[in-house]
């Protein structure tokens, strides 16, 4: 019987420290996102390093992949925003004039982006920023289209 209540008692002692370790660096996350710490900033290390001596064993550990994961994702390359859509012709929008505009501009969108893989230096430079007004130009675009679509609701 004292056998059993020792097994017992040792049993309950034990402890998953993973979840501890996990309640710890999500605290430390939290509070590195709250004042805006970029993902790659070495304190981001010290929590990687925690996740992975989480044991495999422990309940914490799915859990502590997946933050780790998260983590090394925001620390990827960003998926930047294409230089230019591909000029085909749109399905009837609503708005004829401000449709062709924006067909119009977005061939000299996608002409203005095959020129700047042509280019180095300041004259690539340059070419960006007309690839970048001509986005704008899109944007301003297709703001008006919604707005045409909702019946000028905005």
């Amino acid at each position: 019987m004292r056998l059993l209540l020792v097994v017992v008692l040792a049993l309950c002692a034990c402890k998953d420290e993973g979840k501890d370790t996990l309640a710890k660096v999500k605290t430390q996350y939290a509070a590195l996102i709250s004042v805006g710490t970029p993902a790659q900033s070495r304190d981001f290390d010290a929590l990687l390093k925690d996740l992975d001596g989480i044991p495999s064993s422990s309940g914490a550990r799915a859990e502590a992949d997946t933050l780790k994961a998260a983590i090394v994702a925001a620390r990827g390359p960003r998926v930047g925003r294409p230089l230019a859509v591909p000029a085909r012709p749109l399905p009837d929008l609503g708005a004829p004039e401000v449709q062709a505009q924006l067909e119009a501009t977005r061939a000299e969108c996608e002409r203005l982006a095959k020129e700047v893989g042509t280019l180095e230096g300041d004259a690539r430079k340059g070419k960006l920023e007309l690839v970048d007004a001509c986005r704008r130009r899109t944007d301003e675009l297709i703001g008006s289209l919604e707005h045409a679509h909702d019946g000028g609701a905005h």
